[in-house]
């Protein structure tokens, strides 16, 4: 009786009883628990023992996942988290509650009048039951084990229950439920062929190579005892290669589920396979095939489904509305009745009708009731007064003497006409009407709590990203850079550690990327030649910066050493560094295979992307000017740590860069005096094995004392592309005429010698012998390989098939002083200005914005080139380039970047000020905020200091907090539309994506440009200054970045 519910109200004998006596003592404001649980037993003759009581009270305030739907009480104070599934709450004697905004909308006040009221011992205690508005134990479910008997009924959304209760009032078939937990973020579907039985299933993402967050469990698991099977799973003494977690971090916060797990990549991968809610127990199953409820008249009864709880609802509660219909009928009736005699007593007194001074009562009685005046017992409908006695108009003759006057009369016929009025409208509604305005009042108390969790859900994420947002697992996509150097060293940084400017300064301690201690070296001023060279030498000696390649947490990294090896990796897996100058881990802890090589270059593939780029691919250059393109697809098997082929180099060469692209992309190559080369990756490239070398690309003569500096990736232009279309339709035409003469010349051998047979040269008289030897030359041309290109395969390296002397193998073949000796030789000789009149206007046809080349030398200075002037245009694999830029020594190029073509400039939006910021402002203005403002400057031995501007806002902050809520929430508003306003703003200005570079010297110094306020030149010249440095130091690596530090997600694949 004590454990299974009531169908009607949902509710155990404990629990009405709490209703009761909240009810009965009118509780408005917080009430100690322990102070509640003796109320109650003194007021609802409770027998039972205090602590069950107690629970009783916290199960009904609790209100994490999977306790209530709808709780009924208020928590002040710890009544229990889903760590512990309530277990953890407070003693009775701490905790305090109060009657929830919903509870009245439930359980109108207006029924209690009507409802059947229980006696006990001459004490009128607790209803039989309450009648709700809706069916609450749908809402907030029931478990619950008696004698003989158990139940569990799961909880459903108070929405959908509403819904289901209109559609009965429509007489119409109400819409079959699901289970539903508020605050549940996981999936409730139900199981295919299993009537009445649903799957709850938790959230589980993989992030990463070898991480993975689980950030929802199934109902009902509570996250400790979750937390302790995954410790389970961790690495135990003597069993590290059989754990299936290598690492576990909690992130949780009261009402929230955080876990986030390392894992070895086979590991993750077969957990992946086999599905991470199974392979990690997230899965439950909720079962509507035992619900026991007691009925209206105390009966025991099953029921199959939560629409049989809902029919059987739907005639008690219209039952109800019968009888508080007739009841407030009854009530005005009865208000009408006393209006109307007081009403007809004043105006008999007003207008000397009726004498009520200097007379007996007995006397006075008589005449009113023959004046036709009612006694309350005659309007409560009992029997009529058969004496004189004054009890039955005492509530005429009790009334003031300032009311017997003629406004009281105006006053009485108002009322009477209210009354009037409001029974009229009682009586024309129907009790379906009755209900429909009782479940839009309890929505409005839902939508009210709803609103006050989406605050502490929101207050309760800001802490969460407070706590987190130093750590390295807070799975937010931010964009990072990796720092290399010479050492061996790796890590990771974040690049909202330097903030971007003009020019200036490349930061010296301050964001320095090299560990202070190995690299700090004394310096000269950097007057002196031989010294400096000595100076920068021992630099090299000491910690140096290698590289600087820009990511985002989630990628995927593809590692390329210079003898021509690949390795995979994750960028995650790299230390994040809380200081720049932090130190860096060993770059062979990760990559045991690396042994003495240096790491080169990285390419980043985002996050979940490389199963999807099957059409994009690797461009590898070497030191040389060597090149050649391989698929992308064809690292996918690198396993993490081991090392794979990806480039045959000849002796003396090594591999310097590598670039993702794809089809529609360009690789722009720069040598150490300024040169720059435009080729095509597109079609007209060839993909390449990662075993096979590389074909010329750019030509440097060594002699000239050049070399190659970087390269890059950039877009073709929609012309570009169509020149491309057209050059490789073109070869084809001539790859099938090829074949169109091969086929000719086989016909030819086979006619007989003679005086109209031809030669090789279609000469008549020829011989046969003649004739094969032709055809046998048509069939090798049109059977050859096409590059579709400006080049032949003459461009190869030596031992990939290529001629011999492969620097100095022109691209189309022949040899040097052709066409390209010509260019070069002209461009040394131009200065430029021929190039200024038709440059701007060699636009893209069809309006592309177009990308900009930035060159970036040694001693700082840098050009800003657009892609489609002359002297980066597209030209043939094999060149020399054209000078961009003018380079003096010992000055030399170090590195290209691609960027956009915007040139306007965009700042990102200022942040918006908190609420007590707005306050300290304004004060601050004030009279008071002035003349503490001078206090502090006067404070001293007569003497002015500087007014601390800390213990000022620190004041403001108290002050602030100390002012009257209303005042308050003034500021609160303008902060909050101050927000509005910087979020869309921000999201504007991640539009423009506004690109920048970041420069890294030898020494690890750091310098963070906004590349648009470089200004466009069209024409060769002198670099513009972009950074300063101290000699003998110099830029050795430039990385871009964008101005947005956090990326999208794009989920786990």
């Amino acid at each position: 009786m004590r454990s299974i519910p009531c169908v009607v109200d949902g509710f155990k004998p404990s629990q009405r009883k709490v209703l009761f006596s909240a009810f009965k003592k009118k509780l408005k404001s917080d009430l100690k628990v322990a102070q509640l649980v003796g109320y109650i037993s003194e007021q609802a003759a409770y027998h039972h023992g205090e602590m069950s009581l107690e629970n009783t009270i916290v199960n009904l305030a609790q209100n994490f996942v999977g306790s209530n739907n709808i709780n009924l009480l208020v928590p002040s104070g710890q009544f229990g988290t889903r760590l512990q599934g309530g277990k953890d709450h407070a003693a009775a004697r701490y905790i305090y509650t109060k009657p929830s905004r919903a509870l009245r909308a439930i359980f109108s006040e207006e029924d209690d009048p009507v409802l059947e009221y229980l006696n006990e011992e001459n004490l009128s205690i607790e209803p039989r039951w309450y009648c709700p508005v809706v069916p609450l134990v749908l809402i907030n479910g029931a478990e619950g084990i008696g004698t003989g008997w158990s139940t569990s009924v799961p909880m459903y959304n108070p929405r959908d229950v509403i819904a289901a209760i209109r559609s009965i009032i429509r007489q119409e078939p109400p819409e079959p439920l699901t289970p539903w937990f508020r605050g549940f973020n996981g999936t409730i579907a139900p199981i295919p062929a299993q009537p009445g039985r649903f799957e709850a299933i938790g959230v589980a993402q993989r992030r990463g190579h070898v991480r993975m967050e689980i950030t929802e469990l199934p109902v009902k698991k509570w996250t400790q005892d979750y937390k302790e099977w995954l410790l389970e799973l961790l690495p135990k003494p003597g069993q590290e290669q059989r754990a299936l977690v290598t690492e576990l971090r909690e992130y949780h916060s009261e009402n929230s589920v955080h876990f986030v797990l390392s894992m070895t990549p086979d590991k993750l991968a077969e957990a992946e396979q086999k599905g991470f809610e199974k392979f990690f127990h997230l899965r439950t199953t909720i079962s509507t095939s035992n619900m026991m409820l007691f009925d209206a008249d105390g009966n025991i009864k099953k029921y199959e489904s939560p629409e049989d709880i809902i029919k059987e609802f739907a005639p008690i509660r219209l039952e109800l509305y019968q009888k508080r219909k007739d009841h407030q009928v009854g009530k005005l009736e009865r208000e009408m009745a006393v209006i109307s005699n007081r009403l007809k007593f004043v105006r008999m007194v007003v207008t000397d009708q009726l004498d009520v001074e200097k007379r007996k009562t007995g006397e006075l009685c008589s005449e009113m009731h023959r004046k036709g005046l009612q006694t309350m017992s005659e309007i409560d409908g009992g029997p009529p007064v058969k004496d004189n006695t004054p009890d039955g108009y005492k509530y005429l003759l009790s009334m003031k003497l300032w009311s017997l006057t003629d406004d009281k009369v105006n006053s009485l016929q108002q009322q009477h006409d209210d009354k009037a009025h409001a029974l009229e409208t009682l009586k024309a509604t129907t009790i379906e009407q009755m209900w429909e305005k009782d479940l839009a009042r309890l929505e409005a108390a839902l939508d009210a709590c709803d609103a006050e969790d989406a605050k502490e859900a929101e207050s309760a994420a800001k802490l969460a990203r407070k706590a987190m947002d130093n750590s390295d697992d807070f799975l937010v996509n931010k964009q990072c850079v990796l720092v290399l150097n010479n050492n061996y060293g790796i890590k990771r940084v974040r690049t909202n550690t330097w903030k971007a400017t003009r020019k200036g300064n490349m930061s010296g301690n301050k964001g320095s990327l090299l560990d202070k201690k190995k690299a700090d070296k004394p310096t000269g001023d950097g007057d002196e030649g031989e010294e400096g060279a000595d100076e920068l030498e021992e630099i090299g000696q000491e910690e140096a910066l290698a590289g600087v390649f820009c990511c985002h947490d989630f990628d995927a990294l593809l590692v390329f050493t210079e003898h021509g090896m690949a390795y995979r990796l994750q960028a995650l897996d790299v230390p994040l560094a809380k200081k720049a100058s932090a130190a860096s881990a060993q770059v062979r802890d990760f990559l045991p295979e690396l042994g003495e090589h240096r790491v080169v270059s990285l390419v980043t593939v985002p996050h979940g992307k490389l199963k999807d780029m099957c059409d994009e691919f690797v461009v590898l250059v070497s030191a040389q000017g060597y090149a050649k393109k391989v698929s992308l697809d064809r690292f996918r098997g690198l396993r993490p740590g081991t090392a794979g082929p990806c480039f045959k180099l000849v002796e003396g060469d090594e591999l310097k860069w590598a670039h993702r692209a794809g089809p529609n992309c360009a690789l722009v190559m720069a040598s150490r005096a300024g040169k720059v080369l435009r080729m095509s990756c597109g079609r007209d490239w060839q993909e390449s094995s990662v075993k096979a070398g590389g074909k010329l690309a750019m030509r440097v003569p060594a002699n000239a004392g050049d070399a190659m500096a970087s390269c890059a990736i950039s877009m073709l232009t929609g012309r570009e592309i169509k020149e491309r279309e057209r050059a490789v339709a073109k070869r084809r035409e001539k790859l099938l005429a090829s074949k169109d003469l091969a086929a000719d010349a086989d016909e030819a051998v086979g006619v007989p010698g003679g005086d109209d047979a031809m030669d090789g040269t279609g000469v008549k008289g020829g011989s046969p012998a003649a004739a094969s030897a032709e055809a046998a030359a048509a069939r090798r041309r049109s059977s050859a390989p096409c590059d579709d290109d400006d080049s032949d395969n003459g461009g190869e390296a030596p031992g990939a098939g290529g001629a011999e002397g492969g620097g100095d193998v022109r691209a189309d073949g022949g040899a040097d002083g052709g066409a390209d000796s010509d260019a070069d030789a002209g461009d040394d000789a131009d200065d430029g200005e021929g190039e200024a009149e038709g440059g701007q206007g060699s636009g893209d046809d069809d309006g592309d914005a177009g990308q900009h080349a930035v060159l970036v030398t040694e001693q700082g200075f840098a050009i800003r080139m657009p892609l489609i002037a002359k002297r980066i245009g597209l030209g043939k694999k094999g060149g020399k380039g054209k000078v961009v830029i003018n380079v003096s020594d010992p000055d030399k190029v170090c590195s290209i970047c691609i960027v956009s073509g915007v040139s306007a400039e965009v700042k990102a939006p200022e942040k918006c000020k908190a609420a007590w910021s707005l306050f300290h402002d304004e004060r601050m203005r004030t009279e008071d905020g002035i003349a503490e403002t001078a206090a502090a400057l006067a404070a001293g031995d007569g003497v002015q200091k500087p007014a601390d501007p800390f213990a000022r806002a620190h004041r403001s902050q108290e002050l602030f907090k100390a002012l009257p809520e209303q005042e308050q929430n003034k500021y609160i508003a303008i902060a909050d539309e101050q927000r509005q306003k910087y979020d869309l703003a921000m999201e504007e200005f991640k539009k423009h994506d506004v690109e920048e570079v970041l420069l890294g010297s030898v020494k690890g110094c750091i310098s963070r440009v906004t590349v648009n306020t470089l200004p466009v030149s069209w024409t060769r010249r002198k670099g513009k200054a972009i950074s300063r440095l101290r000699k003998p130091d110099k830029i050795c690596t430039v990385s871009l970045l964008s101005a947005v530090e956090e990326a999208p997600d794009d989920g786990p694949k």
